[in-house]
C-alpha cells in the first residue's frame, strides 16, 4: 500500500484538537491503517500550538507545520500537503465534524484507480446533519451548477473532506487560500481529466 498522509488544519482548535486526534488514532489503529499525520497550526492564538507539540511527543507519526501569517483553511491545507510525504493525501478538519468511516473507503477507491475521492453529504448514505440551511443551499446549489456546467460527476464539491493522489495536487495550481479551495480543487482536477469519485459521509457541525 501507499504511504498515506492525513492533513489536519487547526486554527484555534484547543477545545477539539486533542479529542479529535485521539479519536482519529484509535480509528486508524482499529482499521490497521498506517499514516503520517501532519498537524498544521494555522496562526492560532490559543493553545493549539502547544497541543500539537504534546501530540508530536506522544505519537511518532506526527509532523507539525507552524504557520505564522495569512491564516486560511486553504493556505493551511496547501502547506500541509506540500510538506507531507504520502502518495495518498487525506484532508480532515480539526473540529470533530468529519465521518472517519470514509477513510478506508477513500483509500480503497484510490488504490483501485480514482485520482480524487470526495466525501458527499448529498448522496444515499450521506447526511448534512445540522449544517445550516443557508450553507446547505449554497453548497448544494454550487455542486449542482458544477455538474451542469462542467459535467463533474460528484455531488458535493464544496466539502473539503477528501482524499487524492499527491501527484494530482502537484499538477494543479490552486489559487484560493480559504474555503473556496474545496470546489476549486475538485473542478480543476475534473477539467484536467483526473478521475473523481465520491463516498457518502455524515457531517456534524462543532459539538459542544
Amino acid at each position: 500500500t501507499h504511504k498515506i498522509s492525513i492533513i489536519i488544519p487547526a486554527r484555534n482548535e484547543e477545545e477539539n484538537l486533542s479529542e479529535q486526534f485521539q479519536k482519529l488514532i484509535k480509528f486508524l489503529n482499529k482499521k490497521k491503517i498506517k499514516t503520517e499525520i501532519v498537524l498544521v497550526n494555522d496562526c492560532s492564538v490559543d493553545s493549539t500550538g502547544r497541543i500539537c507539540e504534546e501530540l508530536k511527543k506522544k505519537f511518532r507519526n506526527v509532523k507539525i507545520v507552524n504557520r505564522k501569517s495569512n491564516p486560511g483553511m486553504g493556505a493551511a491545507l496547501k502547506e500541509g500537503t506540500r510538506k507531507s510525504s504520502g502518495k495518498i493525501i487525506i484532508w480532515v478538519m480539526g473540529d470533530l465534524e468529519d465521518d472517519l468511516n470514509a477513510i478506508p473507503v477513500f483509500i480503497n477507491k484510490i488504490e483501485n484507480g480514482a485520482d480524487m475521492v470526495i466525501a458527499s453529504r448529498y448522496i444515499k448514505g450521506g447526511s448534512s446533519g445540522d449544517l445550516s440551511t443557508i450553507k446547505k443551499v449554497l453548497s448544494l446549489g454550487f455542486s449542482i451548477l458544477s455538474r451542469i456546467l462542467v459535467g463533474i460527476k460528484v455531488h458535493d464539491v464544496t466539502y473539503a473532506y477528501r482524499a487524492f493522489r499527491k501527484e494530482v495536487f502537484e499538477k494543479i495550481k490552486l489559487e484560493y487560500n480559504n474555503y473556496a479551495i474545496s470546489p476549486e480543487f475538485a473542478l480543476k482536477a475534473h477539467i484536467k481529466g483526473f478521475k473523481l469519485d465520491e463516498v457518502p459521509a455524515g457531517y456534524k457541525s462543532k459539538q459542544r
